[in-house]
């Protein structure tokens, strides 16, 4: 496995490390960032922008200023949500272009 396969984020004293892979989607709350991998929480320090930068596969999509969403874990998209599982993502008018663009809609 390499390094960029994982993401090291820090989490109070301790470095979590994260297999970007596994990322469901990634929550900004004020001064905490929350990843989400498979239904389990991951406090962080990191800001959602320095997070956004180190997750610069195509798989990864700002969908609103404080989310950012693996497209892979993406069950359904209507017009202002996507669902990840039980979760709702907002889609914001500034980065639905985006979303359109980055997916291959057939």
């Amino acid at each position: 496995a390499s390094l960029d396969e994982y993401l090291f984020v820090k989490n109070g004293r301790n470095i979590d490390r994260i297999p970007v892979a596994e990322i469901d989607f990634i929550q900004a709350d004020g001064r905490y960032t929350y990843i989400h991998i498979n239904g389990v929480k991951k406090i962080s320090n990191t800001p959602l922008k320095s997070l956004r930068d180190k997750l610069s596969t195509a798989n990864f999509v700002q969908t609103h200023k404080s989310f950012i969403v693996n497209l892979t874990m993406v069950d359904t998209i209507t017009l202002h949500l996507l669902l990840i599982g039980d979760y709702e993502i907002l889609i914001s008018k500034n980065y639905r272009a985006e979303l359109i663009k980055v997916l291959e809609i057939v």
